[in-house]
């Protein structure tokens, strides 16, 4: 039940920062504190699909989690050092 829990929250933060992105890079526009929030986001997402039962949902949510993270950390490294 928490690896169903985790892969919404995750989706729903997956879903906000595909938003986000698009709003970044497409119409410049930077708001700091959505990035805190994503980024608690996929935490959670991240320690509850730990805590979670072995199913399709927990490994979903474990990888993309980390892809994602990674992913973001890449795109707005240059944006972050420039502030």
């Amino acid at each position: 039940m928490k690896s169903e829990f985790a892969f919404k929250v995750f989706l729903v933060t997956t879903c906000l920062f595909i938003v986000y992105l698009y709003a970044f890079l497409v119409f410049s526009f930077y708001v700091p504190y959505v990035d805190l929030i994503l980024f608690f986001g996929f935490i959670w997402a991240f320690v509850k699909a730990r805590e979670g039962e072995k199913s399709i949902y927990r490994r979903i949510t474990l990888c993309g989690t980390v892809v994602l993270v990674i992913l973001y950390f890449f795109i707005m490294h240059d944006f972050w050092r420039g502030i």
